[in-house]
């Protein structure tokens, strides 16, 4: 696995599994029968989406790395379409 597609795994990675934990919930409430609590949990899920694709430039910004990584000699188109890929698979796999 290239190091840009781990770094940018590492950075979403608390805030996926709370989101994969909220979207498990919301199905087992539903399961169980109390649909309103699923909804409610799902509407959770939606937040914490938006958490999550925050997530991807917040921590960046943070924890101070965004000027390093754009000083990397790497083409700032390959860390942005990296940055959104890794983005896009976490939100899919939601």
């Amino acid at each position: 696995m290239n190091a840009l597609i781990r770094k940018e795994f590492r950075l979403l990675l608390p805030s996926w599994m709370l989101g994969i934990g909220i979207v498990l919930a919301s199905a087992g409430m539903t399961r169980i029968g109390n649909a309103s609590f699923g909804f409610i949990f799902l509407m959770g899920g939606v937040v914490v989406a938006m958490g999550i694709a925050l997530a991807a430039f917040g921590r960046e910004f943070g924890q101070g790395t965004f000027p390093g990584m754009l000083a990397l000699p790497v083409s700032r188109g390959r860390l942005w379409w990296t940055k959104v890929m890794v983005l896009a698979a976490a939100l899919l796999s939601l």
